[in-house]
């Protein structure tokens, strides 16, 4: 978003000595992401390994992910209309479950009726769903 929206004249950078983004495609050709003209870095994120230790729970059964299914985030450009969502991103990956023996389980903030027609689908396809607060709702859990 931070090159789209500098792309567009929304946001402006001052002059920095190095730019560094965790967008793998700024900047490579035929990216949909424009370098707005300046040389960027590319970094993954960094996990300090020693703050997020791997602790093997017995009744855990199941790999979970944890998002907001949907949201009123779209991005305009020029004359085309972008919804940025987890959902739209995570659509491309809907039969997952299918093609592993391994439990998936999403854990999603649901709030519209849209959001639990879909839910019924992804549970015909496989999917666990669970509400986020259940997985997330407190720093500990």
């Amino acid at each position: 978003m931070l090159q789209f929206w500098i792309s567009r004249g929304q946001l402006s950078v001052p002059r920095h000595d190095c730019y560094f983004t965790i967008g793998e495609n700024v900047g490579k050709p035929g990216s949909k992401i424009p370098d707005c003209g300046l040389g960027w870095i590319h970094f993954r994120p960094p996990v300090v390994l020693e703050r997020w230790p791997y602790v093997f729970d017995p009744r855990s059964e199941a790999f979970t992910t944890v998002s907001i299914w949907d949201s009123s985030d779209w991005v305009v450009d020029r004359d085309e209309t972008y919804e940025n969502t987890k959902r739209v991103a995570f659509l491309e990956y809907v039969d997952l479950p299918r093609l592993t023996s391994q439990p998936l389980e999403l854990a999603l903030f649901l709030r519209r009726e849209r959001d639990f027609m879909e839910q019924r689908d992804l549970e015909s396809r496989g999917w666990r769903i669970r509400h986020s607060r259940e997985v997330a709702g407190t720093p500990e859990m």
